[in-house]
């Protein structure tokens, strides 16, 4: 390889390297945001189904992608269809709801601080804050644990954590 060359792609390669860590730099587990700071998202995966059917006689590309497109394509994303055999194979992706979603995100995400939910397409996002404040932490404990005594929050890392007696 030329020396020309050889600190062309040197460059390139640093300056690659530059915008991956600033990339990462808010993920960092020692960093601490401030109040309205950085969030931390997470893309859970999407489900993709496949249904079979094996009364079509002759199956063409053509023909199996329009029948896919009847039965899906005004309920469903990403409609494919596909020649098996005897049968069409049609593969399709649930669109993403948001209450499912949210209730996906509460489950792997618990003690997350302004945890939220996003649908974007077939796409569900879990975002947080990833810093912990004690009087938010606090605040958001006595919110979902009314009528219990002694409630109070704890910041564990960038959770929070509720606690009471």
């Amino acid at each position: 390889m030329e020396p020309t060359a050889r600190a062309g792609l040197i460059r390139v390669l640093l300056a690659l390297s530059c915008a991956m860590l600033a990339l990462a730099g808010s993920s960092f587990p020692g960093r601490r945001g401030r109040s309205g700071g950085q969030q931390q998202q997470m893309k859970m995966p999407p489900v993709t189904r496949t249904w079979h059917m094996t009364s079509v006689s002759d199956c063409s590309l053509e023909r199996c992608q329009q029948i896919c497109e009847e039965h899906y394509g005004a309920t469903k994303l990403d409609v494919t269809g596909r020649c098996d055999g005897d049968g069409c194979n049609c593969e399709y992706r649930e669109p993403c709801r948001q209450m499912p979603c949210y209730q996906s995100c509460l489950r792997t995400k618990r003690g997350k601080l302004n945890l939220k939910a996003n649908c974007i397409r077939h796409e569900c996002f879990c975002k947080w804050d990833n810093y912990c404040e004690a009087s938010t932490c606090e605040a958001l404990c006595l919110r979902d644990h009314k009528g219990k005594e002694g409630v109070r929050g704890l910041c564990v890392g960038e959770d929070c954590s509720c606690r009471w007696n």
